[in-house]
Formats: C-alpha cells, structure tokens, sequence
C-alpha cells in the first residue's frame, strides 16, 4: 500500500511539471525552434585534434571588428605568459610589454600547443586570420565556426544585454565544438592574461566526479559572501560567465542542451526577458544544480564593472615577466598581504578600450607597494597593459 501510495505521488508531480512546461512553451512558443541538431550544421572546417593530449583549447565567441582586434590582443597575452616573445630580436625586445625584475628565481614556463576556436562572423574569419598571421606558429591552431548559424536562434530569445544574441549562444559551445574536444577554456575578448595558461588549465584536474562548470562569482559586494570562493552555494549576484572551464564531454552526457532550453523557457515566463544573457541561465541552472559547479578564485576573473568590485576581490597588478613568480613581483613581498596577485582581468563594461581611446588613456600611476588597486586603478592598469600588448607584432611570437 505505502508503494503505491509513493508510485502515486511520483506520477502527480510528473504530471504536474508536465504541465508546468507546456504552459511555458506556449507563453514563448519561439523557444521550441531550440530542437535542431545543432552539432551538425555547416560550421566550416573543423580539424582533428592534430596537438595531442597537451593540448589547450581555448574557444571565443567574436562579434564584429572591434571584437576581433581585442581577441587577438589577448591572445598575445597569453601566448607572452608561455614565454613565447622573441627574445633573440632587438626589435622585439623593444616592445617588451614589462620591466625587468631584480627577483632572482626564475620560473620555466609551461608552453603548450594551444588551439583557438572562433565562433564568429563568416566575414570575420580572414581578418583574424590574417592578424594571427595565418595561425602558422607551429604550436597554433585554428578553427572557425559560423556565428549566424547560432546567432539565428539566440534572436529569438528576448534578451537586454549588451552582448546581444551573441551573449546567448555561448551556451551552445558543448555543441558547436567537434565531440573530439573533451574541455575548453571559454573566455570573453575583453579579457587579458597575467599568468599563464596551463595553470588554469590544471584547475580541470581539480574537479571532483560531478563538476563540469568552472566559473568566479559575479563581484558587487553588496553580497557579503562575495570574497568566499571556498563557499559551495551561490552568493546573490551568482556567477560571472567571462571566464568558464567547461568540461565539454560531461555537458554533453548531462544533456546539456536540452536542460538550458528549458531553463530559458522557465525563465522566461517570469522575468520576459534575459538581462545577463548567458549569465542568467548559468545561475539558473547552478542554483538547482550545484554539483555541477568547481568555484574559480577571483583572482581568474577580476572584473571592473562595479565600483565596487575592488571590495570583493582586492588584487595588485605589478610589473612580471613569464620567467618572474608573482610573490617575486610584489616589492613588499609581505606574509600578511590581504590582496591576492591578478591573473586574468575582465574589462566587463558597455565601452570597451577601442570605444574609449586606448591609446589616448591617461597615463597609469602605480600605486605604493602593498597596496590593492581600486577600481579607477584597476580600470587605468587595464588600458595600460592592453596597449602595450596591442602593440606587439603578431610575428613577436615564437
């Protein structure tokens, strides 16, 4: 009888969610066109996975020109922290982005084969190719997919982001990725490396047997957790998706498709229209899910949107070449720091440098030694870095 009784209820609440997502789908009937096999649309050549196992892949979503010019500045940014500047070369040692340090131990950096997937615009893909000199660094690769293959359906989803449709389509990368990438570092084009690439590629060994999302808390720290990386339940403003280690192959199993499209519908039926883009149905999903989720330190995604971003993530971003440790790079070198040492920054804001003259930014006053940047500083010590990495020659690396 009390089997019964539970195979009873079961069926109740099966029929009531049934429900429940019927009447979703008719309040945003759109959202159905979702059921198409996206992983085989025509999305333009896809190699083999020519590098190997120590392969790093690196996957980007690149909307218009101005996004393709911050792509490739900080692609040179993570190729320089793999100790891939051409050293032997006068010309390019003057464009050395870094003072010296008077540290005396050196690291040996990691270099790996890295391959860079585009999502982008068809008419985008020979003007990244021709900046990144055709991709023929032998430790580069190349793949480029069609955009408005995805873009088309992200349209449909009412969304006030300014990232647009673009934004959304992240979300399909498990799927517009060949099944032979397995993980991929997803990072936004307004980003720019401090450290090298392997050591956020090794957080994947951390994760545990459910974890398949590595992503930073969203930092606005009117949530007093905003600083607790440690914490396993998502603070109020939830997570920011300018940074995420998705480990593609457990996405896949978990359906992952098919579990965003109806949190997009679930969504939408209560709020009409996505704000965050993305970001809105990652914390969605990870809010009911939050096995899924290896929580990244703050430091990998060190955003300059909200004043007061700094409180959450207080950080210093001195002076380091690839060779130099950060601990070596911090004068005071302090045991009792209350800052940690910035490893990507985020320039998360509606204006982006080529908006704003970044070549004409004032010019960037470091602060005492020991001391974390504020949010102006952070903001200054952004476009100062970026121009130096933008002018590099692409053929700088080695």
């Amino acid at each position: 009888m009390k089997t019964a009784r539970i195979i009873l209820v079961i069926t109740l609440f099966v029929s009531i969610g049934t429900i429940l997502l019927g009447g979703f789908l008719q309040l945003v009937p759109n959202i159905r066109l979702a059921k198409v096999k996206r992983d085989r649309l025509p999305i333009g050549p896809l190699t083999k996975d020519v590098f190997g196992k120590n392969t790093i892949h690196i996957t980007q979503i690149v909307k218009g020109k101005k996004s393709a010019i911050r792509s490739v500045t900080m692609l040179k940014s993570l190729l320089y922290f793999q100790n891939h500047l051409n050293s032997a070369s006068q010309e390019c040692l003057r464009v050395e982005p870094f003072e010296t340090s008077p540290c005396f131990t050196e690291l040996h950096p990691a270099q790996n084969p890295i391959h860079v997937h585009f999502i982008t615009e068809y008419d985008l893909w020979p003007v990244l190719k021709s900046k990144l000199g055709n991709c023929s660094l032998p430790y580069l690769e190349c793949s480029f997919y069609n955009l408005a293959e995805y873009q088309s359906f992200a349209e449909r989803i009412p969304n006030t982001n300014h990232a647009g449709a673009a934004g959304i389509a992240k979300l399909w990368v498990p799927y517009i990725l060949p099944h032979w990438v397995i993980r991929t570092i997803f990072v936004d084009t307004d980003t720019l490396w401090n450290e090298n690439v392997e050591t956020l590629w090794k957080i994947f060994d951390n994760f545990t047997s459910t974890q398949m999302l590595g992503i930073a808390w969203e930092q606005q720290s009117q949530d007093a957790h905003c600083r607790r990386s440690s914490e396993t339940s998502l603070p109020v403003t939830g997570v920011n998706s300018g940074l995420v280690l998705m480990h593609l192959s457990r996405m896949r199993v978990a359906n992952w498709g098919l579990i965003t499209e109806q949190h997009i519908v679930s969504f939408l039926a209560v709020r009409k229209h996505l704000s965050q883009a993305d970001q809105d149905i990652y914390n969605s999903v990870l809010a009911l899910k939050p096995e899924w989720l290896y929580s990244l330190p703050c430091e990998w995604n060190v955003q300059v949107y909200s004043p007061v971003a700094v409180q959450c993530c207080p950080v210093i971003w001195p002076d380091r070449r690839p060779k130099i440790t950060h601990e070596c790079s911090d004068v005071k070198q302090t045991s009792t720091r209350s800052y940690g040492f910035l490893r990507i920054a985020h320039y998360n804001t509606d204006n982006k440098p080529e908006d704003t003259g970044w070549n004409n930014a004032p010019p960037y006053n470091p602060l005492p030694s020991g001391s974390a940047l504020t949010n102006d500083g952070l903001r200054a010590r952004f476009f100062d870095v970026y121009a130096r990495f933008r002018k590099i020659p692409m053929d700088c690396f080695v």
